[in-house]
């Protein structure tokens, strides 16, 4: 995508903003196998599998504000949206892709705070999180999932132990 952006509108993103686009793919895709991975362990079938990925896929495009912006979104869904760790992975592309852009559009705070909130830039629990808020969110759900994973994955290979004894 990179290229064709370069290519078509002449957008260029420097070296360093790469790497960290490129750290932040690597944090987003380890969260995404983790939740997979969860989800997956309670699939027993095919039929259920391809049920659970129609939703899932379905459902990720708006829990990530990809279909609608965050702020549109009703209260409830509001709160969904940031119980899901691809809604703070989101949040990180837009503030890295975005932050200088939007101090030069929106120079007085509140205008940007505010659109910042609509568009889903950043999240706000009971103020607007910076990236490093955001980013310190995004790894304690990692951990927090790897635990789970983790977990699960003991008790059943203690169950299963126990069966075949």
């Amino acid at each position: 995508m990179y290229l064709y952006f370069y290519l078509v509108d002449g957008l260029r993103i420097g070296l360093t903003k790469s790497l960290l686009l490129i750290v932040l793919m690597m944090l987003g895709s380890l969260i995404n196998a983790i939740v997979n991975a969860v989800i997956l362990l309670f699939v027993q079938n095919r039929n259920t599998l391809s049920a659970v990925s129609s939703v899932i896929g379905t459902v990720s495009g708006f829990l990530v504000g990809a279909y609608i912006p965050v702020g549109i979104l009703p209260q409830f869904a509001q709160f969904l949206v940031k119980l899901t760790p691809g809604a703070y992975v989101s949040s990180l592309y837009r503030q890295s892709l975005l932050n200088d852009n939007l101090k030069n559009l929106f120079p007085i705070f509140s205008k940007r705070a505010i659109f910042s909130e609509e568009m889903g830039i950043s999240l706000k629990w009971n103020h607007l999180l910076n990236y490093f808020q955001t980013l310190a969110i995004t790894i304690v759900l990692f951990v927090l999932l790897l635990g789970l994973l983790v977990g699960i994955e003991k008790i059943i290979s203690t169950r299963k132990k126990q069966a075949y004894s």
